[in-house]
């Protein structure tokens, strides 16, 4: 006779399996855990050049960074501290092992140290940047608990991108490829940014617009060393630069834009000043 196992009961085993395998894992690595001084993460939106900000930071000899853990979703279930941060080192030495690639992009930077570490490991963090920004913004209780959880050392990476090609992504990869729920959906991250940044110090996040990144990516790779309390190597600051494709790709122009829409997007982004600067045109 054959069992079934609801979704609900699966979700809870694997929840405790995970809960006993990183108990273990941070006893293990409780030594290295002693160096850590700052803890990652990113807030933002779907689509917007994140992937490629954790690749470079897990690329440095004393940062690990993993893709897409939702440290959240485990400091909400109980998962202390060091429970996290070996989730993230597993995690990250993972992905690593597949070459970092992500959708239809590889983030890999060369002669590196993706998914290890040299000597002491200081920075650790979590890139999941609009799952973050959505539990955040619906639920204000949890920065709380994060720093709670953390202490401190709790820095936040925000990374923009034109909300014109932004929004053109997030609504080619979804199944409706609708620009007006994309917009909308756009928005709603960032309300959610909006409500993180006038509840943590303002030295605590960074913004980083991917189009500077773009242009300048030595200059943008030694500014988030410094934000984060790494040493921007030069040789890694190099390797870095050497993966950052030549020009931002501007898939507004590859979506059914009206002028409507355009107006609409360009009223919606007046209320927040991190978007100042941008337009349909530029």
């Amino acid at each position: 006779m054959k069992f079934r196992v609801g979704k609900k009961k699966k979700s809870l085993l694997r929840m405790a399996k995970l809960y006993v395998i990183s108990y273990l894992s941070c006893l293990k690595n409780r030594g290295v855990f002693r160096d850590i001084e700052t803890f990652c993460m990113f807030i933002g939106y779907a689509r917007s050049g994140h992937s490629l900000v954790g690749a470079l930071i897990d690329a440095h000899p004393h940062a690990l960074i993993t893709h897409e853990l939702d440290a959240l979703a485990y400091i909400q279930q109980g998962f202390s501290k060091e429970q996290i941060y070996s989730m993230i080192m597993r995690k990250s030495k993972e992905f690593a092992a597949q070459g970092r690639k992500d959708s239809d992009y590889t983030y890999f930077v060369p002669n590196q140290w993706h998914g290890t570490y040299k000597k002491k490991l200081r920075v650790i963090g979590d890139k999941k940047g609009a799952g973050s920004s959505k539990k955040v913004g619906s639920n204000l209780k949890l920065l709380d608990i994060l720093y709670k959880n953390i202490g401190r050392g709790i820095k936040f990476i925000h990374v923009i991108r034109n909300p014109y090609d932004n929004i053109s992504t997030i609504s080619r990869r979804s199944k409706r490829n609708d620009l007006k729920a994309s917009i909308k959906r756009y928005f709603s991250q960032c309300e959610a940014v909006m409500k993180i940044k006038e509840r943590v110090d303002s030295a605590a996040i960074l913004d980083i617009r991917h189009e500077s990144l773009i242009k300048n990516p030595r200059e943008a790779v030694t500014q988030i060393c410094d934000f984060l309390g790494l040493e921007p190597f030069e040789d890694y600051v190099k390797d870095c630069a050497s993966i950052i494709y030549e020009s931002s790709h501007k898939s507004r122009y590859k979506a059914e834009w009206t002028d409507e829409l355009i107006a609409l997007v360009a009223q919606k982004m007046s209320k927040y000043p991190f978007l100042e600067g941008y337009s349909f045109e530029e």
